[in-house]
């Protein structure tokens, strides 16, 4: 059967045995996953079948695009599938032989490099457990180095795996099989890399052992997988087998870097067979996750995720996290971004029913370790009970399966993945359509150059590689690239004739418009403050340059002002313009007779300069007399309005006399009747209309008696009696309680 070529390939490589790799990626759409036969690789002619149970990935040729390497257990002879990949049209064109022993039968390879020149070598084992090293010292030439290294004698179905138990560049080499002598056993041999130069390589063996005892004669249906459980630097060794009495065995290593310490865990699941055991991060969340796959009561098949329990030298029982019912009995499984959304997805290869040979994909639905209930499927009716590995064929970084087989159908069928998506942009980057606006959309299908068409959804237009589309109204876009696979297959079903992405959904929608309420008085007063404020938008933008809701103005002639409000979709309202005008206010003043005021005297105020008074009193005319009640200042306001709504307050103070209730008795008279100093002068005496005055001469005969003294009517002496000069003395009583004052005056002749 001729080789099927194609011209269009995607893909990317995520897991290996057992350590899944998590590559971060633009997230993409979930519902996206398009997947197609895009070659078969048949056996040369000189070798009429093969059959293989593991595919590695191998980097040979100087190119970027790697081949897949694998053991033709019926031939004896390692292989390598060469690939002469472009990006446009990646394939494999034949086979090129490694190694050829006649013993390389049922066996596996790894592939690494084993001796740190850059280089990838190639170890392999038969079911025996004896191991074949290939050190490759040219681009595609191979050397053939090796030992042979042995597990045991009497080891039956052993495999082959890598292993680094000393943080150094190179790798360990470690086998495990079936020890079918009683007593049954499953045994490891662990080999150390001694390899110290580029042209050589070298291995002795480091330990070996039981890793556990078998309850009867052990088979091949056992799986094992290396993984560094507890970040030490130090692979452990996770085990499992149908015909062991624990669930899980977990070898590790002391402080030597040997697999000197083991450990078994009952998982708690009786009746498990056929189990197979994988390590990954299968969430990217930077935890580690243990895989166990079996099935129970003959016919129900689970996936079991734990979380790797293991802190230093102190591994305890994994903890399980989610069961995934799978519909049928499964020959391998691993997982991988495959629509490039950054979750990993679960691939299985279907062993029996209800489709065998099928690869089908259950698309991760969070982060949560949640998959679809249901697969999709991908027919491969052409490789029965076969196997599968994941890895970028044509170096796109997408997730291509390779299914092979495991019986006599002798061909490689590559899965390749065609799940680009269109990524929709929108410019300007906003999704938000104000009034009158449009937004371009431009699609551009993703590092991919060949022919597709493409459609808007719900705008149609040409298609075209890149293609831009203007909308001016609210709706969901999406863009669906279609791609045409030119493919058809003489033998196998045929495959599909297109393969549709849809790219991720823009949603436009139509923003809100504000409508912006302005508050602002229409006219001030001269030296008046305006409070203007704005409602309706959540920004705004004033033409005095502010950006607040509220501006404070205190304007010297007509005050014109605009603002716009944004609402918080970002479209822009407009608050119109409008101006403040100014009137000028009122030359108000007022006169007062006086301002130094004793207690009960009045005093005149004069308002001018309007038309209208209003004073704090609440008297309205311009003229007012007040009366100084109180001992403290006191402050009389009034408002003048000249017309026009514009007016004026001013105020006048008045100043409390502390001086005008002090009594002061002179105490020299003069009563000449010249109209000065004519009588005894007391000073004051009239705030106290209650007072007593009595005068005595200096032989104490009283000469003036009278209540009242008042410094007009009511005095002393009379100018009608005459007075010697000389001596007199007085008694005032202020009639208010305070002590009498007693003292003497002096009448002096003219």
């Amino acid at each position: 059967m001729k080789k099927i070529k194609f011209i269009l390939g995607i893909v990317i490589l995520i897991s290996s045995v057992c350590k899944s790799q998590t590559v971060n990626l633009v997230a993409e759409s979930k519902s996206n996953l398009c997947l197609l036969n895009h070659e078969v690789i048949e056996s040369p002619p000189t070798y009429t079948t093969f059959t293989t149970e593991k595919i590695a990935k191998a980097m040979i040729t100087p190119d970027p695009y790697p081949e897949a390497a694998f053991v033709a257990n019926n031939l004896g002879k390692l292989l390598i599938a060469t690939n002469t990949n472009s990006f446009s049209s990646p394939q494999y064109v034949g086979f090129q032989v490694v190694l050829t022993r006649p013993k390389l039968n049922f066996g596996n390879v790894v592939v690494a490099d084993l001796n740190n020149d850059g280089l990838d070598d190639m170890a392999a084992s038969n079911s025996y457990g004896d191991v074949y090293t290939c050190r490759r010292f040219f681009p595609s030439l191979f050397y053939f180095d090796s030992i042979p290294l042995t597990l045991t004698s009497g080891g039956h179905h052993a495999r082959l795996y890598l292993a680094n138990m000393n943080n150094d560049p190179l790798p360990e080499l470690l086998t495990i099989g079936a020890y079918t002598t009683n007593p049954f056993c499953y045994r490891f041999g662990l080999y150390t890399n001694t390899s110290t130069t580029a042209t050589t390589l070298s291995f002795t063996a480091l330990s070996s052992g039981t890793i556990a005892a078998a309850s009867s004669s052990p088979n091949d249906n056992f799986s094992a997988c290396t993984a560094d459980l507890n970040n030490d630097n130090k692979d452990e060794v996770l085990f499992v087998s149908d015909v062991t009495s624990s669930s899980i065995t977990i070898l590790y290593s002391s402080t030597s870097g040997n697999l000197d310490l083991k450990t078994s865990f009952d998982l708690g699941v009786p009746n498990l067979v056929n189990k197979k055991i994988r390590y990954a991060d299968i969430n990217s969340d930077g935890i580690k996750e243990v895989i166990l796959y079996g099935i129970v009561n003959s016919n129900i098949n689970f996936i079991y995720i734990y979380s790797a329990n293991f802190t230093g030298n102190n591994p305890s029982a994994p903890v399980l996290q989610k069961v995934i019912t799978l519909p049928g009995q499964i020959n391998d499984f691993d997982f991988a971004d495959m629509n490039k959304d950054t979750l990993m997805d679960l691939v299985t290869s279907v062993a029996i029913s209800p489709s065998p040979g099928d690869i089908n994909v259950f698309l991760a639905q969070d982060a949560g370790l949640n998959f679809a209930s249901s697969p999709i499927p991908f027919t491969q009716t052409f490789h029965m009970n076969g196997g599968l590995a994941i890895m970028d064929v044509d170096n796109n970084k997408s997730a291509d399966i390779i299914s092979f087989s495991t019986n006599t159908i002798s061909s490689i069928s590559i899965l390749k993945n065609y799940t680009y998506r269109d990524t929709l942009f929108a410019t300007p980057s906003k999704t938000i359509l104000c009034a009158g606006e449009s937004v371009t959309l431009t699609t551009n299908l993703k590092g991919y150059g060949l022919g597709y068409y493409s459609t808007y959804s719900p705008v149609n237009s040409l298609p075209a590689i890149s293609q831009t589309l203007l909308v001016n109204s609210a709706g969901v876009y999406s863009t669906t690239a279609t791609y045409s696979t030119f493919l058809t297959f003489p033998t196998y079903p045929a495959a599909s004739s297109s393969c549709g992405v849809i790219s991720n959904t823009i949603q436009i929608r139509m923003g809100i418009t504000p409508t912006i309420s302005v508050n602002a008085p229409s006219s001030l007063c001269l030296g008046q403050t305006a409070t203007i404020s704005a409602s309706g938008a959540t920004s705004y933008t004033w033409s005095t340059g502010d950006n607040t809701p509220l501006i404070v103005a205190t304007p010297t002639a007509a005050f014109a002002f605009y603002v716009t409000g944004s609402s918080a979709d970002g479209c822009v309202g407009s608050g119109g313009a409008d101006t403040i005008y100014i009137h000028s206010s009122p030359n108000a003043s007022i006169t007062a007779d006086k301002t130094l005021l004793c207690k009960n005297e009045r005093a005149t105020f004069v308002a001018t300069g309007g038309q209208v008074y209003l004073w704090s009193t609440g008297q309205s005319t311009p003229t007012i007399s007040i009366t100084q009640t109180v001992n403290v200042p006191q402050t009389y306001t009034v408002l003048v309005d000249a017309g026009g709504g514009c007016v004026k307050v001013v105020s006048v103070q008045t100043v409390f006399n502390d001086n005008c209730n002090e009594v002061v008795i002179k105490n020299g008279i003069t009563p000449n009747g010249d109209g000065s100093n004519d009588f005894l002068y007391i000073e004051n005496i009239d705030r106290y209309p209650n007072n007593q005055v009595n005068i005595f001469n200096r032989w104490g005969a009283e000469l003036y008696s009278a209540k009242g003294y008042n410094n007009d009517t009511n005095v002393w002496p009379n100018t009608s009696v005459k007075l010697s000069p000389g001596t007199y003395y007085y008694i005032v009583d202020l009639g208010n309680g305070d002590p009498v004052r007693k003292g003497w005056l002096e009448i002096l002749s003219n």
